[in-house]
């Protein structure tokens, strides 16, 4: 018997070692392959950046359909509907006293782009005739910006940077009714200037413009096995994905627009054969604007050696406006074949135009994105000094910023400056032949997606007229936009001839991840009004106006009025009702009554009692607010809002267009019956609480 066990014991020993050598055995005539195949793949993709010539293979970048247009994407319930927004273009030159002057400003229909809000050098506010603050945007103005990209499988030169002495750009935020002017600071508070809101220009432009429908995927045949090796897996997504990355390109110098809708293709779907992007490719969403107007798009003093194409992006800005188009980045495309480009917070990049270098369009696109996006410096020696230390370390590794995604032994001399460390030996931030960003680079885009994928809170206005250097609010924010002037402007330090002068770009932050900041006491609200799908009549389920401006009252138990406050409630399609956090600074920990209206509604008490804890945003029950309160909000409806109304129906008396957008109580962009239909049935209310 012991025996037997022995034999069998031995066996089965045998056994295992047996099956544990031919497993040994396959795992090293499998990494044989694997390993050369890498290589060969790494090496075929440094010779052709190397060559100049043939250069990448697109032939497997697929073509994306699905196009669509705005009517399809909002009947669908894929894009929410345009709100008003204001189009601000600012003027900087260092040469005058104050150096910030406001050209126009302009109310549109349109979106407002997000924008991290990170330490900026100047604030606008926008105020109301109370001198209260209804919102804050915090911004900066780029003076320079990088020299251009070393040609494929070329070092850089060590070009210097291009210094700005004037500049314009475009600033976009909410058009909220109660603001009477804007207001610019600097990071000491102290006022630049001031601006009235009163008779501004207003223009009713319309949608144009064409998305790739959010459904619609994209499939990509380029497996590129170094991607799968360089994907960061260990990464924590947002988990309130609610909106998307809205990327919107717009060409120059295309006289055959159809060209142009087949460069949006390459580029796109390129940019979703690289990890992050192809494993997130439903948070992002593609639009493209057809644009015939010169956007003045040249090489820096109109000399190509320079590979840096500068275009007068504060008119891009405003025509992608025009074509009322939700947009976080814009970046242009140019119909040329000499390449180049430029990574400003408004990207830039050539079409190759069946030049040599056509088929590195797409990754240049890439490149230049992911400076204008994700803030990457290259990764290649240029001695720009880049301020945002994110993909490159100036310290002495390890980095403790890129632990637990780079090894000890994955540190490579040489990253923007001769003496910073990057995370690979390459990468596409340091050759455009290269299709695959790094694991640090990975985990910066991935945080930016993030960012602009997490609906931040609420924008919320403060009561508080001091102007501070924290944001009162965390808007849903726009860019300073660059843009570029026709003529060269005189400076102490010449301007090339010739050469058009760039806008400015926003600077990026020293922060390597950009963080919203988080509300402080306030209460969210949610409100439905009459003649919006699901409460009462009207049946509007497309209110025109996505945004709602809200006043808010704060009693205590002796029912004595303690605070006020003012924000932006936000349209939610999906339960037709509008919502928002409101901030309500000094509001101490107690329990209180709370009032809420909007611009044309009656006062509505929260029912209950509201209990409030510091640093605590309060959620209350939702209500439904009685609209019609519309000339001088008494908190009555009565005879002076009927004969509004009937003005308005007429067009007669003394209905102006300020009246009219507040007569029209079911949003639907017309006053008739149906709106006197909801302000009879108010009447069984007349006054509010």
């Amino acid at each position: 018997m012991n025996f037997n066990n022995s034999v069998k014991n031995f066996l089965l020993s045998s056994s295992k070692k047996r099956l544990a050598s031919i497993f040994l055995g396959l795992v090293l005539v499998l990494s044989i392959p694997i390993t050369i195949l890498l290589l060969g793949q790494q090496q075929d993709l440094r010779q052709r950046a190397s060559s100049g010539e043939g250069g990448l293979d697109n032939k497997n970048i697929p073509k994306a359909t699905g196009w669509k247009t705005y009517s399809d994407l909002y009947q669908a319930k894929q894009i929410k509907h345009f709100t008003d927004i204001l189009e601000l273009s600012i003027n900087y030159d260092d040469k005058l006293t104050p150096p910030l002057s406001v050209e126009k400003i302009i109310k549109k229909n349109g979106y407002i782009p997000t924008t991290s809000l990170e330490d900026k050098d100047y604030s606008l506010e926008i105020i109301d005739k109370n001198k209260n603050i209804l919102y804050k945007l915090p911004f900066s103005v780029q003076k320079e910006i990088p020299a251009g990209e070393p040609l494929p499988g070329q070092e850089h030169n060590n070009a210097v940077p291009v210094l700005f002495h004037s500049v314009k750009f475009i600033i976009v935020v909410p058009w909220i009714d109660k603001a009477t002017e804007i207001k610019i600071t600097d990071s000491a508070g102290a006022v630049i200037l001031v601006n009235t809101l009163k008779n501004i220009e207003s223009v009713n432009n319309q949608p144009s413009f064409h998305s790739l429908d959010s459904n619609e995927k994209i499939q990509t045949n380029k497996n590129n096995l170094l991607n799968y090796f360089y994907l960061v897996t260990q990464t924590s997504f947002a988990q309130t994905q609610t909106k998307k990355l809205d990327i919107v390109f717009i060409g120059d110098k295309y006289a055959d627009l159809s060209i142009f809708h087949s460069d949006v293709n390459r580029l796109s779907a390129n940019l979703l054969t690289f990890e992050p992007y192809k494993s997130r490719s439903s948070n992002v969403q593609f639009s493209y604007v057809d644009n015939t107007t010169d956007l003045g798009c040249a090489f820096q003093n109109n000399d190509p050696a320079t590979r840096l194409i500068l275009c007068d992006t504060s008119k891009a800005t405003q025509i992608v406006n025009n074509a009322v188009v939700p947009w976080d980045k814009i970046f242009i495309i140019v119909n040329t074949p000499v390449y180049g480009g430029s990574g400003g917070d408004i990207g830039v990049g050539f079409n190759g135009a069946g030049g040599d270098y056509y088929s590195y369009a797409p990754n240049l696109f890439v490149h230049e994105f992911a400076h204008s996006f994700a803030i990457l410096a290259d990764e290649y020696v240029n001695n720009y000094n880049f301020s945002d230390q994110t993909n490159c370390y100036s310290g002495i590794p390890p980095n403790p910023n890129w632990q637990g995604v780079v090894d000890a032994s994955s540190y490579f001399i040489g990253c923007d400056m001769s003496t910073w460390y990057r995370s690979s030996e390459t990468s596409i931030m340091k050759d455009i032949g290269i299709s695959y960003f790094n694991p640090i680079s990975q985990k910066y885009i991935n945080e930016k997606i993030d960012f602009y994928t997490t609906i931040p809170p609420t924008p919320t206005p403060t009561n508080t007229p001091t102007p501070t250097n924290t944001p009162t609010s965390t808007p849903p924010a726009t860019t300073a936009t660059p843009t570029v002037t026709s003529t060269p402007t005189p400076s102490s330090t010449p301007v090339p001839t010739g050469q058009t002068t760039p806008t400015t770009t926003p600077v990026p932050s020293s922060t390597a991840t950009p963080t919203v900041k988080p509300i402080e006491t306030g209460i969210k609200f949610t409100v439905s009004l009459p003649g919006i799908v699901g409460t009462g009549n009207g049946g509007n389920p497309n209110p025109v106006h996505a945004f709602r401006s809200a006043e808010v009252k704060v009693f205590n138990d002796q029912n004595n009025e303690v605070k006020t406050a003012t924000g932006i409630l936000d349209f939610d399609s999906t339960t037709f009702t509008f919502k928002g956090a409101i901030l309500i600074e000094g509001l101490i920990a107690d329990s209180y009554i709370v009032k809420i209206r909007v611009e044309n509604s009656l006062w509505k008490r929260i029912p209950g009692i509201v209990n409030i804890t510091s640093g605590v945003v309060a959620n209350t029950p939702a209500v439904e607010l009685v609209t019609g309160d519309i000339p001088d909000r008494d908190n009555e409806l009565n005879l002076a809002d009927y004969n509004i109304i009937i003005d308005c129906i007429n067009s007669r008396g003394n209905c102006n267009e300020s009246l009219k957008r507040y007569a029209d109580l079911n949003d639907d962009g017309k006053v008739d019956e149906v709106d006197l239909s909801i302000l009879y049935a108010g009447f069984s209310n007349r006054k509010g609480d």
